[in-house]
């Protein structure tokens, strides 16, 4: 094995310690899919309040093993939580409709991950990934009822 994808299911660090030493002591490099609330804090390293990105960027870069972390600001995907809501109303009633998101496509983000796992020149790096555009949410609901030819709306 000369490189794993590392994609932490849980929304705490337990475990996490573990799970890297297991990962990186056979000196395989890791590809860790992050998260854009990660920042790096001069003096203090990468910093995720509430969320435990920065613990485990933080311990895979202390194995001393190649790795690239890639920070995605969101996933299109996530979008899809407001199927059940536009089938059944049209409306998708939520806050903050007016936030822009910079939202990436999974198979973009995929291809940067094959890319950082099997080319070289990735060790030590950290990818910021958005999409092309940061739409609002309220326009991310009108562009999806121009997809599916219906009016929908965000309220």
């Amino acid at each position: 094995m000369e490189a794993v994808f590392l994609v932490w299911p849980f929304a705490v660090a337990d475990g996490a310690t573990a799970a890297v030493a297991a990962l990186t002591g056979a000196g395989a490099g890791v590809v860790f899919l992050s998260s854009a609330a990660v920042r790096d804090v001069p003096g203090h390293g990468p910093v995720s309040p509430g969320r435990p990105d920065a613990g485990l960027e933080a311990a895979i870069a202390r194995s001393g093993v190649p790795y690239t972390f890639l920070r995605p600001h969101g996933f299109m995907a996530n979008t899809l939580r407001w199927a059940a809501e536009i089938r059944a109303s049209g409306t998708v009633r939520g806050f903050a409709g007016g936030a822009g998101t910079t939202l990436a496509d999974e198979r973009d983000i995929a291809a940067v991950a094959v890319q950082a796992l099997t080319g070289p020149g990735h060790d030590g790096a950290r990818y910021d990934l958005t999409g092309p555009a940061s739409p609002t949410r309220a326009e991310q609901v009108r562009i999806i009822g121009e997809a599916i030819s219906r009016p929908v709306r965000w309220e």
